[in-house]
């Protein structure tokens, strides 16, 4: 059994959400809301377009965002400028152009508006739009990071995990990790728990690595289920129970984690947490085997090949077939 190493960053740009509360009205903007936005009413005009970028109270139609957005972004709404480049940022209702989405989220920022500080440090980071600049991207995710920003807040701790913009700073790191996952977003919890299981920026504490881990994993994170389910295989943080180790291994396999799949596979031909099973051990290796590399590919097919020895014929025929329709329904999933 093998445990992924590998951590993944992320840099959170925010590409959807709306800043102010659209109206409970069903199929039409309130007529004083439209009222008062005609009459050149700056915040009116921003909650008329977000009802129509938020499609909760009319169709969706982000032309009709853009223009009232528009309006209200020329009168300096900080609102109206973050949503009016978000949808050059993405393209929606007016053609996609980082460049004018910088500078929108630019005259948001210099209001100290948290997610166009956030978005524009993004862009500065990725260089889509504006000269690439990690200080400049680090400074501006302080500033939302300290207005309480969570995409900010994970992404200052990437920055400083990585020692771009800022200096490397594990304990900084772990800091910031900390007040973004305290806002309940999976995968700030679960590198949280990586952390906490390293002793990554802080001393080595198995119970709270399981504790972040199962946070995220009760969100359906599945590299959170995999982490949770080795916690139970080994004993760390929680008592060892390989039961629960198959339970969480199962949710992870399923959702197409290659380690939870080759454990689990594992875990069915050796009878451990789950009946002994070689069919199920076949199934999840023969998955599992296809994705790996290296020497844990060949683990996992001397570990599917010994599965099969054990299954007639038409019993790995009927396992292969199986596999085959598990992969072509979790392909067109994985592409809508």
């Amino acid at each position: 059994m093998h445990k992924q190493q590998c951590r993944p960053v992320f840099l959170v740009a925010i590409l959807a959400q709306a800043l102010l509360p659209a109206l409970a009205q069903t199929g039409a903007v309130d007529p004083r809301l439209l009222s008062k936005a005609a009459a050149g009413d700056a915040a009116a005009e921003t909650e008329v377009g977000v009802a129509y970028a938020e499609a909760k109270t009319v169709p969706r139609d982000y032309e009709q965002a853009s223009k009232w957005f528009r309006k209200a972004a020329e009168q300096g709404d900080p609102d109206a400028e973050f949503n009016l480049g978000l949808l050059y940022r993405n393209g929606q209702g007016v053609p996609q152009d980082y460049t004018t989405a910088a500078a929108l989220y630019t005259k948001a920022a210099e209001q100290g508006h948290p997610y166009a500080e956030s978005n524009l440090a993004f862009l500065y980071h990725e260089g889509m739009g504006v000269e690439r600049d990690d200080a400049r991207a680090a400074a501006l995710y302080m500033d939302a990071a300290n207005q309480d920003d969570p995409a900010a807040q994970s992404s200052l701790a990437a920055l400083y995990h990585l020692g771009e913009g800022v200096p490397r700073d594990e304990a900084l790191s772990v800091q910031w990790l900390s007040k973004a996952a305290l806002h309940g977003v999976a995968a700030d919890e679960y590198l949280l728990g990586e952390d906490y299981e390293d002793g990554a920026g802080v001393p080595r504490d198995y119970a709270a690595a399981a504790g972040w881990y199962r946070k995220a994993a009760e969100q359906g994170f599945e590299a959170a289920q995999f982490s949770l389910a080795m916690c139970y295989t080994q004993g760390n943080g929680v008592p060892k129970d390989d039961t629960l180790a198959a339970e969480w291994l199962r949710k992870a396999a399923e959702q197409d984690n290659v380690d939870a799949q080759h454990n689990l596979g594992v875990f069915h031909a050796l009878g451990r947490g789950v009946p002994q099973d070689y069919a199920e051990a076949y199934f999840w290796l023969l998955l599992s085997s296809d994705k790996l590399t290296g020497p844990e590919r060949d683990q996992a097919t001397a570990a599917r090949d010994d599965s099969a020895s054990h299954l007639t014929l038409a019993g790995r025929a009927a396992v292969a077939e199986r596999a085959t329709s598990w992969r072509a329904s979790h392909s067109q999933a994985g592409a809508e």
